[in-house]
């Protein structure tokens, strides 16, 4: 069965130090002082990583042929893992490359493209001869 697997990051903007240090009127909270010491140890090692928040994977089978918007339940990476929270995605497939055209231009564009690559094989099948 073919699905769609997402991981779910939060990316946090490198920044240095003393950036980090001046956030510390935004600190709301335990969790708050928690992060706000995370981060400005990590700016202090220059490596600034990305939380993973969780991921979701969907059966495409299960997506409808008109789209869904709605909201998944994050799942860890392992039993170990302590994921909460959900996800919103507008989901829906297409066979097609919208490419912001209207659909007599793009229509007209997919012929072309179509010629295109038939004189490209045509022309391939002459020198062979």
């Amino acid at each position: 069965m073919d699905c769609l697997h997402l991981d779910i990051w939060d990316h946090d903007d490198e920044t240095n130090v003393l950036e980090a240090v001046k956030k510390l009127n935004e600190v709301k909270g335990v969790r708050g002082i928690r992060r706000f010491f995370k981060q400005v140890a990590q700016s202090a090692k220059g490596t600034d990583q990305d939380d993973f928040l969780g991921c979701i994977t969907i059966p495409i089978q299960e997506v409808p042929s008109t789209g869904f918007d709605g909201w998944y339940k994050l799942a860890g990476r392992s039993s170990r893992s302590q994921v909460q929270g959900s996800i919103r995605l507008k989901l829906w497939l297409s066979t097609r490359e919208d490419r912001g055209l209207s659909e007599e231009v793009d229509t007209v564009k997919e012929v072309e493209q179509q010629l295109l690559l038939y004189n490209i094989f045509v022309d391939h099948q002459l020198t062979l001869f």
